[in-house]
């Protein structure tokens, strides 16, 4: 009867399934797939873009600047004072040489301020600015 028993408990040690490999390999396609997503860069304000009929969606590195309906200056995430756009621009240039700038700015907000803005980003060494609208269909 023993010898049946220790039969039933080695048949049942050798139907077992090692998990471990097959977490590694889950852990490797995650990280896997997290290396090779490009992850939507934002501005860190929500503004409400002008409408366009036409335009050209941008794809790649960008430098993106919000502008908000209350005025205030946001660029990856931070406030910035007017004062600071340039210098900020030109650091980022550095790092993305190549990459244009997108102003995103909110439909409201002072066109005076959008414009200044722009002139700013141009006395950076921008070459390529942009405004950031939605088409009529979306």
């Amino acid at each position: 009867m023993r010898a049946l028993a220790n039969r039933k408990s080695s048949v049942l040690e050798e139907a077992a399934v090692d998990m471990a490999p097959l977490i590694d390999m889950t852990f490797l396609l995650l990280i896997f797939f997290l290396v090779n997503t490009n992850f939507i860069k934002e501005t860190g304000i929500d503004v409400k873009r002008p409408q366009a009929a036409a335009g050209e969606e941008k794809k790649g590195d960008l430098i993106l600047i919000g502008i908000s309906e209350a005025g205030t200056v946001h660029i990856s995430g931070k406030r910035l004072d007017l004062s600071a756009v340039r210098p900020t621009v030109s650091q980022m240039r550095l790092k993305l040489p190549d990459a244009p700038v997108v102003v995103v700015a909110d439909e409201s907000a002072r066109m005076s301020l959008v414009v200044r803005v722009i002139d700013e980003c141009k006395l950076a060494g921008a070459e390529e600015i942009s405004i950031a609208t939605k088409t009529e269909g979306a």
